[in-house]
């Protein structure tokens, strides 16, 4: 019988809030044939965090280090674990009963047993509400290395790993802070191909003091790591696909190959947020310029493929204009990731506290009897602000989510409906609060709200702005905006307000809301 034994890893830094809840479920394993190894990285949370593995007893293996991230964690439980498989737990996820028993099954099963096998999994919020089920479709174990170099999908917590692997490899890279993880599987699967098991065997969190949203330079080291993968590729892996078919057919499976769209990072989110044009992957054209004008990979291109790229380009421009986000899809499957709200993270409490904190009083002051939030959202922080004596009238573009506001909101002095801030005659409102919007559309698409909104009867507009930011055409997701520069030339604001943006580390600190009368733009 096929009865190895399984060592857990959880590596952990000040991470008394979740930490028992992780043990926990890998104490609670239906394969008994383990260890629970704790590694303490340094915390400095007054022993809050080694507490709550004390508490364990002799029931897991608890040992403190100095503080040398996570890769440095992970590796001191690889030379304390005396398992033959390891299996790494993030001390904010939790295992599924059946994680180990299941992965092992499989194993038991395979001929080889020199392989990594992975799982679907599900995020979660901290307080363990579903998001959202991951559910791969699998690949075949001999293509491991083309879809781990382009894909990052794979929850590393997922993983069963045999020993064998890091003592022919090593450990993980501790000069990478984020990517130490996608790194170390590129490497492995050269040689030990991944196998699926499509069940649900990880619960994921979402917060927003995890470390791929509070560390810095994350998104860099992403893009990097992406780079790095694409350069491993074969260039004619990329000439092959011109050589018959349609330009359109061409790009289809240019896209559907992912050789391109898996190197970036922002990309491979902006065909799944963007109505399709071709099948259901689109051409938007801030795919060509991401590519062409910030040069992330146009040095690794052949010739041949970089005039193919203007060509196709330019036609797409011609035959389709830019992508539009698809937000109605966006709200059904989350795609913003948010924990507390599926406009986002930028929606959650923490990120909206000091914009709670100035709007009521705002209202107050400029009298303001009638309000319009669009877009609204879900209303998930909106709530929270004290709206009383005002008419508020929540906008959106989302049909489901407008209905669902309405049934659950909707009261004398508070109503929701569908509004099109480019296209509808907007409500008669002493205030037009437009938090978030701007910053998802193209110049042209700015410029024909604006016009729409100095057609209104609307007094007043609050909106995101940047301020001494540099406009960039370059659009497809989201992107900064200073509507005092240069297409824009918004008049300096009546009032500023700067939100205290934490997200991604700061980069966004001077994310803000500015105020205008509408007769003045």
């Amino acid at each position: 019988m096929f009865n190895p034994f399984v060592s857990i890893i959880i590596p952990v830094y000040n991470g008394s809030d979740f930490l028992s809840q992780a043990i926990d479920s890998a104490l609670g394993q239906t394969y008994l044939n383990i260890e629970v190894i704790v590694i303490d990285d340094g915390s400095n949370d007054s022993g809050l965090t080694c507490a709550v593995a004390e508490s364990y007893g002799d029931r897991i293996r608890f040992i403190s280090k100095e503080n040398g991230g996570v890769a440095s964690a992970l590796n001191e439980g690889i030379r304390q674990m005396k398992g033959e498989f390891f299996s790494w737990l993030s001390h904010d996820d939790l295992y599924e009963p059946g994680k180990v028993e299941a992965q092992v099954a499989y194993l038991g099963q395979s001929e080889d047993k020199n392989i990594v096998v992975y799982s679907d999994y599900t995020f979660v919020t901290a307080g363990r509400d579903l998001l959202e089920l991951i559910r791969h479709e699998g690949f075949p174990p001999e293509e491991s290395f083309f879809h781990m170099a382009t894909t990052n999908s794979i929850n590393g917590c997922t993983l069963l790993i045999p020993k064998k692997v890091f003592d022919e490899f090593g450990g993980f890279d501790e000069t990478l802070t984020t990517t130490q993880d996608y790194s170390k599987w590129l490497q492995i699967c050269q040689a030990y191909p991944f196998h699926h098991v499509g069940e649900q065997l990880l619960m994921s969190r979402v917060h927003d003091n995890q470390g791929s949203r509070t560390i810095g330079g994350h998104d860099e080291a992403v893009d990097a790591y992406f780079d790095k993968a694409f350069s491993l590729l074969m260039p004619d892996m990329l000439l092959a696909l011109f050589e018959s078919s349609t330009l359109a057919e061409k790009l289809d499976e240019l896209l559907k190959r992912c050789a391109l769209r898996g190197s970036i990072r922002d990309y491979i989110r902006t065909i799944r947020l963007t109505r399709g044009t071709l099948g259901r992957f689109s051409p938007g054209e801030y795919f060509y310029w991401y590519v062409l004008v910030k040069g992330v990979l146009l040095k690794k291109l052949p010739q041949q493929v970089i005039e193919f790229l203007l060509k196709a380009r330019d036609q797409i421009r011609r035959l389709h204009g830019p992508a539009k986000l698809d937000f109605e899809n966006i709200y059904r499957q989350n795609e913003w990731n948010g924990d507390e709200s599926r406009s986002g993270r930028g929606s959650s409490l923490m990120q909206t506290e000091t914009t709670r904190e100035f709007l009521s009083p705002l209202l107050k002051e400029l009298n303001i009897k009638s309000f319009l939030d669009l877009p609204c959202g879900d209303f998930a922080w909106m709530k929270s602000v004290d709206l009383s004596g005002v008419h508020y009238i929540g906008g959106d573009i989302v049909a489901p989510l407008v209905e669902k506001n309405q049934e659950r909101y909707g009261a004398k002095d508070r109503e929701f409906r569908m509004v099109d801030l480019l296209n509808d005659p907007l409500p008669d409102t002493d205030l037009l609060f437009c938090r978030d919007c701007l910053v998802h559309l193209s110049n042209e698409d700015i410029a024909k709200a604006v016009d729409n909104i100095k057609a209104s009867n609307v007094t007043y507009l609050m909106t995101t702005t940047f301020p001494g930011r540099k406009n960039d055409e370059l659009y497809g997701i989201w992107r900064p905006v200073d509507l005092e520069a240069v297409p824009f030339n918004f008049p300096k604001p009546l009032q500023l307000f700067n939100e205290k943006c934490t997200e991604e580390g700061g980069r966004y600190e001077d994310k803000s809301l500015g105020l205008w009368a509408v007769s003045s733009l």
